[in-house]
């Protein structure tokens, strides 16, 4: 994922594999089980380690609304 920024804050737990999350000014390695936090507005990014595929669960608060909106029109299908 490119460096970006949003106005939501964002906690994000790796279940699976190794990942680097990384700002302007430093990077850290996250494994199963860990989690990250970005404040709001901060630029950062991520960069999956290893051959093997991550996975991730993002938490935004407030919730992201185009996210909200997804999942209002998936339900009218």
């Amino acid at each position: 994922v490119p460096l970006h920024s949003h106005p939501h804050e964002q906690v994000s737990i790796c279940f699976k594999g190794r990942g680097e999350f990384y700002n302007e000014e430093s990077r850290d390695t996250v494994e199963e089980g860990e989690f990250f936090l970005f404040p709001s507005n901060e630029a950062h990014g991520l960069k999956v380690l290893g051959e093997n595929n991550a996975e991730f669960l993002d938490v935004f608060s407030p919730p992201r609304e185009d996210y909200i909106e997804k999942v209002r029109r998936s339900k009218k299908k």
